[in-house]
């Protein structure tokens, strides 16, 4: 803008800051100073000097009036600070002049914190160090009210010394700015905060590719040991040259980075492979204001442990697919509309179809004809209850052959445990079915074989533990009598070896457990010596029955408490025993413990079981540690066994951090060599059974209604609850429990889980809509699968007890639920 000659001379003599002409204020204030100069040169041409100064006077006084901001300027000979009078200005003054002493009152205006600013900018002046201020502090206003404001001023005139005489300047209302670089600055913390919490590592840059912001997580993802703030101005695309030898792929990564960098477009989910076997996913996002390029953010994750448990899925779903393909089982994956949606290879092969021709197509429709989707249709409600099923199914392949199939069907359900579909397994059956008919009764073993693994691990479950309940209960019952010292020789060893089958009946039937690597062991004392005998009383019989020699050779010197898992220890030992006796016909077996090592409070045990049998050729020694692996086919007709003694040995021996080797030859005798780890323990750690007193006057005239199919176990725990003063009345199944209950009422039940006629769940839960819901009901259970507890709980019981159960046991959980308190 173009302004009167003598004003121009004016702001380059003495304007301080040129920045000024930018202040929108100020400008409307020279524009009224430059149209006052105009009138009055005007004015002074039209009439005279007096007139024109007048005239200017009045318009310099109306340009004041439009602007917002504090004119001032202070004399320093008469120290004097001048303010112009402007209506709507930033603060309200009490005067515009303020003289001498009168100063003080001014400084009294700014805000006492901020003194020290203005104090120092005056020195300043005073001492010939600037020509010019720009400064920011708060001042008290007259309403009682404290502002931020911007005080800006320069020299406008000096002495024949320089020393400066008087300066002028403006102060602007800031407050409104400040309030929003405060909002500005707790955004930006909170936003810092955030990322600097992320478990992802977060690394923003500017536009120039230097660095804005990084968090502890990046560091720690690549290895930066400086703290993230020490990153910050940082020239990224220098600093990415030090990180490139971390990537597997260093040249790939950086013309990656280059790529995403040039197209400017988001990107999510790319996964980096690390040097050092890390697995990173890296997501980009470009950063846009106005449409202009301001920065953009990169995201890392560690995805090592994910990507490492897909691999393990995928690897188990080919591995059993794989298996599936392997035993000539075709395997279909069908949508809610019978669509097939997937069919390995073995499906094709028995159905004569290839897969494109099987695909999107209606199972039932293509393999059973029209008129009888039904069949497979009437499956779909068991697949919405979660209920998987096998059943048999006649089916015409592509060239119309009537074939027979065996398909196992289970639901499928997607990643938000939908279902989705169904998944089958299928059976070529056509010769055994036509077996089946040629005899039928051969029918029922069929069926049976086609049974799901759950329902007969549960069946195998009950049925063998049932017996077992019975055999320790009777002995238990049996020991309470009086007996001489060689009936409770006996009784003891049955009472051991009762136990000891039970803890292995309970690891074979939750084999899964096993496989998955889910097998606790205990932690706790013995001594192994008695271990040791124990194992040798319980085959001793064994081997006098074939006249072999059983002893055993402990290391001499009295043997400390060690800490572990007696049970496997000695299941180890029996499998071992029992297949050294079994395979030797003259000579003997021996057992030898002694210490390979013993070092303050831990030792290695040297155990050694040696035979004088018939031996292993190189061929079974390679193979014996295999599941279902014996010698050859002689052997395994002479002397039985299902061959999974030694696999189950070594697992278990493995598990105890230790190793198993094994030396043989054919006639020779065979040697088994076990070293174990152990820490010492001391007579404390070896736990002690307490017999548990009871007052059974407490539980007196108690009315116990016991739903009990099994004679025995019946017998036995009517003993023990009559034995406490309880009043029992049995039944054979659910559906007798239930008239027993509308005939009289009961203060506890005791129900066993599987029963005929009507099952313990389905009793429950008719008790608990129809009868009462308050009654204790508690679950007698013989199953050891994994879940059994859980539907007890679900079906309306209020506790469980597993058989076979101590007394102690049962008469706890029944005084505690009919609530009496045991003394």
């Amino acid at each position: 803008m173009n302004f009167n000659k003598l004003l121009e001379e004016q702001l380059k003599k003495y304007l301080p800051d040129a920045a000024l002409l930018e202040q929108p204020a100020f400008l409307r204030f020279l524009e009224a100073v430059n149209e006052s100069y105009e009138s009055y040169e005007k004015d002074r041409l039209q009439s005279g000097d007096a007139v024109s100064i007048t005239a200017s006077e009045q318009r310099m006084r109306l340009a004041l009036q439009t602007i917002e901001d504090n004119v001032w300027e202070y004399d320093f000979e008469q120290r004097k600070m001048v303010f112009a009078q402007v209506n709507n200005s930033v603060l309200k003054l009490r005067r515009l002049e303020y003289v001498d002493k009168e100063n003080e009152e001014w400084w009294r205006e700014i805000y006492e914190e901020d003194l020290h600013i203005a104090i120092d900018t005056f020195r300043k002046y005073k001492q010939g160090l600037i020509s010019k201020h720009s400064v920011e502090y708060r001042m008290h206003c007259a309403d009682g009210s404290i502002k931020w404001i911007l005080n800006r001023g320069g020299v406008i005139k000096r002495d024949s010394e320089g020393q400066v005489l008087k300066v002028v300047g403006a102060i602007t209302d800031i407050d409104a700015l400040k309030n929003i670089q405060a909002e500005l600055r707790t955004t930006a913390n909170r936003l810092s905060n955030l990322l600097a919490s992320l478990q992802s590592g977060v690394l923003v840059e500017d536009e120039a590719r230097r660095i804005v912001m990084a968090n502890q997580q990046l560091c720690s993802l690549l290895s930066i040991t400086a703290l993230p703030e020490a990153l910050v101005g940082l020239d990224c695309s220098q600093a990415v040259q030090q990180f490139k030898p971390l990537f597997k792929h260093p040249e790939q990564f950086l013309n990656r980075v280059a790529e995403i960098l040039e197209n400017r477009q988001p990107v999510a989910g790319e996964e980096l492979e690390m040097a050092d076997g890390r697995i990173l996913e890296r997501s980009y996002i470009p950063v846009f204001l106005d449409n202009e390029h301001k920065g953009h953010l990169w995201k890392y994750n560690d995805i090592t442990k994910r990507k490492q448990s897909e691999n393990i899925i995928r690897l188990q779903e080919e591995k059993y697919r794989n298996i599936i393909a392997n035993m000539n089982l075709g395997l279909t994956e069908v949508d809610l509309e019978e669509r097939i949606l997937y069919a390995n290879q073995s499906f094709c092969e028995m159905s004569g179809y290839s897969l494109d021709e099987l695909m999107n197509k209606n199972a039932s429709t293509l393999f059973m004809g029209k008129g009888n989707e039904h069949l497979t249709r009437e499956k779909l409600p068991l697949r919405a209850q979660g209920i998987s099923d096998a059943y048999e199914l006649a089916v015409r392949n592509k060239k119309g052959q009537l074939k027979w199939w065996l398909v196992s069907g289970a639901p499928r359900y997607n990643d938000a445990n939908e279902l989705v579909g169904s998944i089958g397994i299928h059976l070529d059956i056509t010769s055994h079915k036509q077996l089946e008919l040629a005899l039928m009764e051969a029918r029922q073993a069929a069926e049976e074989s086609a049974h799901a693994k759950e329902t007969f691990l549960a069946n195998m479950s009950h049925e063998i533990r049932t017996p077992i309940s019975a055999i320790l209960g009777m002995s238990r019952q049996l020991g309470e009598t009086s007996l001489d010292p060689e009936q409770s020789l006996f009784l003891d060893n049955i009472n051991k070896a009762s136990e000891h089958l039970l803890v292995i009946i309970n690891d074979i039937l939750d084999i899964s457990k096993i496989e998955a690597g889910m097998l606790q062991l205990e932690n706790i004392g013995f001594r192994p010596a008695e271990l040791v005998e124990q194992a040798i009383s319980l085959m001793t019989l064994r081997a006098q029955e074939k006249g072999l020699l059983l002893s055993t050779k402990m290391e001499a010197g009295p043997w400390p408490v060690i800490m572990g898992d007696p049970f496997r220890l000695k299941q180890v030992l029996l499998n071992l025993l029992s297949n050294s006796i079994k395979f030797t016909e003259k000579g003997g077996v021996q057992i030898t413990f002694n210490t390979m090592s013993w070092r303050g409070s831990q030792l290695t045990a040297v155990i050694t079981v040696a035979d004088t049998g018939i031996g292993m050729d190189e061929a079974t020694l390679k193979n014996i540690f295999q599941n279902f692996t014996q010698g050859d086919k002689t052997t395994a007709r002479k002397y039985g066994g299902t061959g999974l003694g030694m696999a189950i040995s070594k697992q278990l021996v493995e598990m105890m951090g230790g190793t198993i080797q094994l030396q043989s030859k054919p006639g020779a005798g065979t040697s088994v060599v076990l070293r174990i780890p152990f820490d010492i323990g001391k007579e404390k750690n070896i736990p002690v059974k307490e017999k548990q007193s009871i007052d059974s006057s407490i539980l007196k005239d108690c009315r116990v209604l016991l739903a009990e199919d099994n004679e025995i176990n019946q017998l036995i725990a009517c003993r023990i609850l009559e034995k406490h003063g309880l009043v029992v009345t049995a039944v054979n199944n659910g559906r007798e429990a239930l008239n027993a209950m509308a005939k009289q009422s009961f203060d506890v039940v005791l129900m066993d889980m599987q029963m005929p006629v009507m099952d313990g769940l389905e009793a429950t839960a008719f008790i608990r809509a129809n009868i009462s819901r308050d009654i204790p009901v508690i679950a007698l259970t013989a199953n050891a699968i994994k879940g059994e507890n859980e539907k007890c709980i679900k079906a309306g019981m209020n506790d469980y007890i597993s058989k076979p159960f101590e007394p102690s046991t049962l008469i706890s959980t029944i005084a505690h639920l009919v609530g009496k308190q045991l003394k």
